[in-house]
This record gives structure tokens, C-alpha cells and sequence, in this order.
């Protein structure tokens, strides 16, 4: 589900999807079929993105978490090698700026959970606090992208997790799922050139097929002014519109 919320418009082929998802052709096959059944999708093509993300969220696996206390968790973040995804509040306030960032929940590759702790231990406490790590299947990171030099989850999976949360990060992930204030720019490779898609999170294509070399030029669909975006083959970019 995680593939086919990141790459809803159904330009992928089964055999793709299962090489993406890492799972055999012939489950891939059934469990389309179901999601055909609940008319959550055609074929590989998201028809119902929110029916989609809800029916994911009740038969996700909840992450393991172990928390601690530090006085600065971003800066001990950005001093440190290891690979991470930020979700929830902190990534929430990254990119769309609503809720208050009282904690910082990133996910963890299993392997490296011995050093983050000892890394997050001689700066901070463990226990309880506004600091979490999570660990679960290592496709979390499927997707994850940089905003502000920070590595943050995908949309789908931060949706996801935020309706996990409930309160007030309901609210959080319903105006992300709201095609009217958010958008997300793709950048996907196509006969070896560069094609930028900008759709909303509903698979409702806003602009289609820009070409991009190193940069490329958005249409500001308010004053048709044109701005440069920067870009690279494994960046995301996302603005309100």
C-alpha cells in the first residue's frame, strides 16, 4: 500500500509494484484484487486515496518505540551519520506548518538502534520525554525526502501516521489529504529524461510533464509568474498553492 500511495496514478505495472513492494507477483495479485473488491483501486491505480490510506491504517503495524528526554533534538539529529525519518509533529511542522512540534518521532533502521541510544543517552535522558524512536519493517523509509536538510517521511506514510496519533494530529493529516491546500511535485524518470508531475495528494494532476535539466521552472497558478525549483532525481518538493 505504501507504493501505491506514493505512485497512485497507476503508471505502474503489477510486475513493477511487486518488485517496489518487495513481495511476489502472485500475492501482489490477490491483494489488488481485495483492494479491487473494497473499490479502493483499478487495476494499480489509487481510486479512492483517503479510503486507501484509512484501510492502511487499521491494518498497519505499530512501530517500536523506546523515548527519551533531550534538550535539543533536531541539533543532535543533524550531528549524526545514521539514517532516519522524521514523522508525525516535527515533520508535520517541516512541511505544512500546523501543529506544534512537542516531539520529535523519527524511525530508525533496527540495526542502528544501539547507537542512537547511546548517542541520545550522553545528551539526554532516557525515559519518557519529547524525543521517540521507532523501528519497524525498513520500507518506512520507502520515498523519504529532504526538507531543510532534514530527512522526512513520506506523504502517505507521515498521513498515516498522524491519524495513528489522533487529536489534533487528525486535524494535521486531513489538511494534508486536502487537495485545495496541498500539493506534492514527483520527480520521476521517464525515457531516461527528467519529468516533473505535480499532483494533489486526491490524484487529481495539477500541471503535467514539465521537462527539467538542472533546475526546473514552476507556474506560480496565481500570478503565472515563473520560479526556479531546485531539483535532483531524489528530492520531493511540496507547496501550497
Amino acid at each position: 500500500m505504501r507504493v501505491l500511495l506514493n505512485e497512485p496514478e497507476g503508471t505502474l505495472t503489477k510486475y513493477r509494484l511487486s518488485r517496489k513492494a518487495e513481495c511476489s507477483f502472485s500475492w501482489l495479485h490477490e491483494f489488488l484484487g481485495k483492494l479491487e473488491e473494497l473499490r479502493l483501486v483499478e487495476n494499480t491505480e489509487v481510486k479512492d486515496y483517503s479510503g486507501l490510506i484509512k484501510y492502511w491504517l487499521s491494518v498497519k503495524t505499530k512501530p517500536a518505540k523506546q523515548e527519551y528526554m533531550c534538550k535539543n533534538p533536531i541539533s543532535l539529529i543533524k550531528k549524526t551519520q545514521l539514517s532516519y525519518a522524521l514523522t508525525t509533529y516535527q515533520a508535520e511542522n517541516l512541511i505544512q506548518h500546523y501543529l506544534f512540534p512537542s516531539r520529535t518521532d523519527l524511525y530508525i533502521k533496527t540495526e542502528d538502534k544501539e547507537e542512537w541510544h547511546n548517542l541520545i543517552a550522553t545528551e539526554g535522558l532516557v525515559g519518557k520525554g519529547n524525543m521517540r524512536l521507532l523501528t519497524t519493517d525498513p520500507h518506512v523509509f520507502y520515498n523519504s525526502f529532504k526538507q531543510q536538510g532534514l530527512n522526512i517521511v513520506s506523504i502517505p506514510q507521515l498521513i498515516v501516521d498522524l491519524l495513528e496519533e489522533d487529536g489534533v494530529c487528525t486535524e494535521a493529516a486531513e489538511k494534508l489529504l486536502d487537495f485545495g491546500r496541498t500539493a506534492v511535485v514527483a520527480m520521476i524518470m521517464r525515457d531516461q529524461n527528467d519529468v516533473c508531475f505535480l499532483r494533489g495528494l486526491n490524484n487529481i494532476p495539477i500541471l503535467l510533464q514539465i521537462n527539467v535539466e538542472d533546475f526546473v521552472h514552476r507556474s506560480d497558478l496565481k500570478t503565472g509568474m515563473t520560479k526556479p525549483l531546485n531539483a535532483d532525481h531524489h528530492s520531493r518538493h511540496r507547496f501550497s498553492i
